[in-house]
């Protein structure tokens, strides 16, 4: 004998929409966690290409800093002038063309417009021969 009411063979349609509502759900999911990625392996790629433009800058910047002229070795004081936009000292900054590796020099660290920071440097007055004219083959020259 039949049964009353025969088993089905397939989904509902409120099966297949149940089905597919949550395989929505599922792929918004991992669309949405894949752009997190990208974005955030863009901003990680964005800081390190940012941190090898400034390291060198902030290292002359230091090493700038580091060589700053006592003020008991200057004929002016004091050694440092600045504001709030503005920072001046004399300090000795390296030269390989030089055979001594050293030269003094008046650095001005300014704000531009955009807020960067610029830095100008002038040799220091002070203009003084170090070495013997002689050797240097010099002798009888006006310097």
């Amino acid at each position: 004998m039949k049964p009353a009411h025969p088993e089905p063979n397939g989904f509902t349609l409120l099966e297949m929409l149940v089905v597919l509502a949550v395989f929505g759900l599922l792929m918004l999911a991992v669309t949405e966690g894949i752009r997190f990625a990208g974005t955030a392996s863009t901003i990680a790629t964005k800081s390190v290409v940012w941190m090898n433009q400034i390291e060198p800058a902030d290292r002359a910047i230091r090493n700038m800093i580091e060589q700053i002229r006592p003020a008991e070795t200057l004929e002016v004081t004091p050694p440092i002038n600045g504001n709030a936009e503005n920072l001046s000292f004399k300090t000795e900054l390296s030269d390989p063309s030089l055979d001594l590796g050293h030269s003094q020099a008046q650095v001005t660290l300014r704000l531009n417009d955009k807020h960067a920071l610029v830095a100008f440097t002038q040799p220091a007055p002070h203009a003084e021969w170090v070495g013997d004219p002689a050797r240097d083959g010099l002798a009888g020259s006006s310097r």
